[in-house]
């Protein structure tokens, strides 16, 4: 054990035993094995939504702490998770969910961004940061609506400026959770209109 170990502990996300963020006896309660699937929004501009696991149990109090705490070092086993553990196709690029520079502020990081990077490190597929939030809006999950989720985040998604590289054919979208699939169709929305044909959305749990 480091020093740093010792000076700032891991606990576990779920039932907070010394050790790590995510201990072995919660690493087996884990649902895993979703099989792929489409939004039911219309339009829909996602070709495919890969999910790692149920937003149950211990993966929903390691997405909890991964924002909210926030716990920074989570976002690296949740990038692990998606590598490992989702069956996902190759594409040109990945590239991630952006946050509002308001909410980036507050937060302190984007776990979307760094979960990219870490699966963008073990799968040697190129990242790419292509999206901006053009507003500030309330987080998806104070939305309890089904419709309204789907107005709050309606074309707040746009191309980040002075972008220097060719639309590519696929790109891999990388978020934590997926519920209504509202942001990543607005993501794929925006990206499509630039020109990608491929939009998969790649997210970490899948659920309510």
């Amino acid at each position: 054990m480091n020093i740093i170990d010792i000076i700032f502990p891991h606990y576990c996300c779920h039932c907070k035993k010394l050790g790590r963020i995510l201990c072995s006896d919660c690493f087996e309660q884990l649902d895993f094995a979703l099989p792929p699937s489409s939004p039911k929004l219309e339009p829909c501009f996602l070709d495919e939504i890969i999910s790692c696991l149920e937003f149950t149990g211990p993966a929903r109090s390691l997405m909890y702490d991964m924002k909210y705490y926030p716990i920074k070092d989570a976002t690296t086993v949740c990038g692990k998770l998606l590598y490992y553990y989702t069956n996902f196709p190759f594409a040109d690029c990945v590239s991630h969910v952006p946050l509002h520079p308001k909410r980036l502020r507050e937060r302190g990081y984007n776990q979307s961004l760094l979960m990219a990077q870490t699966f963008r490190t073990l799968s040697g597929i190129p990242h790419f940061s292509l999206l901006k939030r053009s507003r500030f809006i309330k987080p998806q999950a104070q939305v309890s609506n089904w419709a309204q989720r789907q107005k709050n985040v309606l074309e707040q998604f746009q191309l980040k400026n002075n972008l220097r590289i060719l639309a590519p054919q696929s790109v891999l979208l990388i978020d934590d959770v997926y519920t209504t699939g509202a942001t990543l169709n607005d993501c794929a929305r925006a990206l499509k209109k630039w020109g990608v044909k491929k939009v998969i959305g790649l997210t970490v749990a899948h659920g309510q």
